[in-house]
C-alpha cells in the first residue's frame, strides 16, 4: 500500500455510516420535501474496523450517497460493506435503483467538471476517488446488472484490533 496517510487512524465503518446516516435523512427530507416518500436508504455495515482518516471517508460516502440521491427519485439507495477474507480488505458499496450511468459519461465518471445534471460541479466523484486513491485505494462504478441504476465502490484495508489505538 505504501506510506500511511496523515491524519489515518482506526475507525469503525459503523460508526462511519451512522453519522453519515443522520446527515442523509436530512438531505433525503430537503430533497423530497415538494413529494411523498419513494427514496430509502437503507444501511448495511458490518461492524469491522478500517485504517482509515475519518473525515475523509465520511466525504467519500456522502458525496457518493448525494450523487446517488440526486440520481433515484424513488427506489432504494443502499449502503453496504463486505469483508473479503483472502485479500484482508473491506468493500464499500453504494448501489442505487435510479438512473444509470450514461454510456457517454461512464469513461470519464471520475474525471473533474463530469455531469449530466443541470445543478451540481461534476466535482464529487472526482474528490471521492483521489481520496480513495490517497488511501492507496482504487474506485469503480458500473451501471446494474439488473438494469435498473448504478454502484460505486472502493476497498480500504482492515486492522487488526491490536494494530492502531482506538479512533476518537
Amino acid at each position: 500500500m505504501g506510506e500511511r496517510s496523515r491524519g489515518c487512524d482506526r475507525v469503525s465503518l459503523v460508526l462511519l455510516l451512522h453519522l453519515q446516516q443522520r446527515a442523509d435523512r436530512q438531505k433525503r427530507d430537503r430533497h423530497r420535501a415538494d413529494g411523498p416518500e419513494k427514496l430509502k436508504i437503507l444501511y448495511y455495515p458490518d461492524d469491522i474496523f478500517v485504517y482509515a482518516d475519518r473525515e475523509k471517508m465520511i466525504e467519500v460516502i456522502a458525496n457518493l450517497i448525494t450523487n446517488a440521491i440526486k440520481f433515484t427519485k424513488e427506489g432504494t439507495i443502499t449502503v453496504a460493506s463486505k469483508v473479503g477474507r483472502e485479500d484482508n480488505m473491506v468493500q464499500v458499496t453504494v448501489s442505487d435503483t435510479g438512473t444509470r450511468i450514461d454510456p457517454e459519461v461512464m469513461p470519464k465518471i471520475f474525471d473533474k467538471f463530469v455531469t449530466k445534471l443541470d445543478s451540481g460541479t461534476g466535482i464529487g466523484l472526482y474528490i471521492s476517488k483521489k481520496i480513495v486513491e490517497v488511501h492507496g485505494r482504487v474506485m469503480q462504478a458500473a451501471n446494474r446488472q439488473d438494469c435498473r441504476g448504478a454502484i460505486v465502490s472502493f476497498k480500504l484495508p482492515l486492522t487488526k484490533t491490536s494494530e492502531l489505538p482506538e479512533s476518537k
